[in-house]
């Protein structure tokens, strides 16, 4: 029985003529040597390669299967090809030449299924195991997902579309089928108050023929609404605050009277009104005693001894005890509110309407008046006495002259001035 079976055995191998070489190996019915590139070449025009086929259960029970073992897997009918390693095999179906899904949603079973579900708040898919599930939440306020059937049977039942009419003028508002009819109210209709007895309160102006409501335009005379113009003029004002602070140093050139107080309150603070100047000249600047006015320009100065051609015009006091009169044969003992003319040379005169032109005068006066000055540094004029003005030497206000400012006869004046006449006492 042996030897038939090998007796059987050879002639089947010389039929299929196989060629076994030290490299590769050839089976064929052809004779055909096997290609060099592979170690086993099966060729056959009528016959197929025949893979071990396995279940999942028996692929799966293949002890360390090598990488790259290849099985026709039964379960899922499908070629598979072991793309792990023996210790931790993976089994991958064999990909077709065309387009081929590898991993659905991340899954590589060759087996998987699809389920529905209503978790979360919008449509997802969430997929584990071999399993993909379809979420649907039920929609709701906070729920986008499927209408529920209680929920269509909610909707289905509410009032659908309206068409809405205005018929009459009174009455109440009526709905017929899908028409809604709301009459067009008038204040007769409703039985109200007739036109002429309403009436409103400016700004707020009524019409009572037309029952017309309307607001007129602000104005000086007249509340109302504020124009788009009058906004603008407004908006471009500058706003309310304190632009002057008190002892803030301003410059005021006037060329008229120096007159008037000045008021404070909290966006106006007092600015009182001090001359410190005279057309550019600082009156503390200036040495203590009379001022004297320079005709065309009006800057002042200290009067000097030939300033005062008169006997110290009628001066009472002790400056009235002249001595030491030059041309006198006898001593003066007292000049007592003495008066006159002077009929000797004209310049005092002439000096005199120099000093005075910018004043105010209430005698002969010759020149033009510009400014009249009320005050000097503070001083109200009107409030001092009669007499001749002294400057004070740093403040520059002025006082009137009394004898102590005039310890001598005139400074020791010569000329006609010097002469004295028709003195009392002598």
């Amino acid at each position: 029985m042996k030897k038939y079976f090998l007796l059987m055995l050879l002639i089947g191998l010389l039929a299929f003529e196989t060629k076994i070489y030290s490299q590769n190996i050839a089976i064929n019915a052809t004779g055909s040597l096997p290609d060099t590139s592979a170690m086993l070449d099966v060729s056959s025009t009528i016959k197929g390669f025949l893979a071990p086929r396995l279940t999942t259960t028996q692929q799966n029970a293949i002890p360390l299967p090598a990488t790259g073992l290849l099985i026709f897997n039964t379960t899922d009918n499908a070629f598979k090809v072991n793309t792990g390693t023996a210790a931790s095999p993976i089994w991958t179906p064999l990909s077709y030449s065309g387009a081929s899904i590898v991993s659905l949603n991340g899954l590589t079973n060759t087996s998987q299924t699809f389920a529905t579900g209503t978790a979360g708040t919008d449509f997802g898919i969430s997929s584990s195991g071999s399993s993909h599930t379809f979420n649907i939440p039920t929609a709701s306020a906070a729920n986008r997902g499927a209408l529920s059937a209680a929920d269509w049977t909610t909707f289905n039942g509410k009032q659908g579309a309206l068409s809405l009419t205005t018929t009459g003028s009174s009455g109440a508002a009526s709905l017929t089928g899908t028409t809604l009819n709301i009459p067009n109210y008038t204040l007769a209709g409703l039985g109200g108050i007739g036109l002429s007895n309403l009436s409103a309160t400016a700004p707020l102006a009524y019409n009572n023929t037309t029952g017309v409501f309307s607001i007129n335009q602000a104005t000086t005379s007249a509340s109302g609404y504020l124009s788009n113009t009058d906004w603008n003029t407004f908006n471009n004002k500058q706003p309310a605050g304190s632009y002057l602070t008190t002892n803030q140093p301003i410059t005021v050139t006037a060329t008229g009277d120096a007159t008037g107080t000045s008021t404070s309150s909290a966006t106006a603070p007092s600015l009182p009104l001090v001359v410190g100047k005279i057309n550019g000249v600082s009156l503390a600047g200036l040495g203590t005693g009379i001022l004297k006015n320079t005709t065309g320009t009006g800057v002042p100065s200290i009067a000097v001894a030939a300033d005062f051609p008169t006997l110290n015009q009628n001066t009472t006091g002790n400056a009235a005890t002249a001595t030491n009169l030059t041309g006198l044969t006898t001593t003066v003992a007292t000049l007592n509110n003495q008066s006159g003319i002077n009929t000797g040379d004209n310049s005092p005169n002439s000096l005199y309407s120099g000093i005075v032109s910018n004043a105010t005068h209430t005698g002969d006066a010759t020149g033009a008046t510009a400014l009249t000055v009320v005050k000097i540094n503070g001083t109200l004029m009107s409030g001092l006495a009669t007499g001749i003005l002294k400057n004070t030497t740093a403040t520059g206000v002025p006082s009137i002259a009394v004898a102590a400012d005039f310890p001598t006869l005139n400074q020791n004046t010569t000329g006609n001035a010097a002469t004295a006449t028709n003195l009392t006492g002598l």
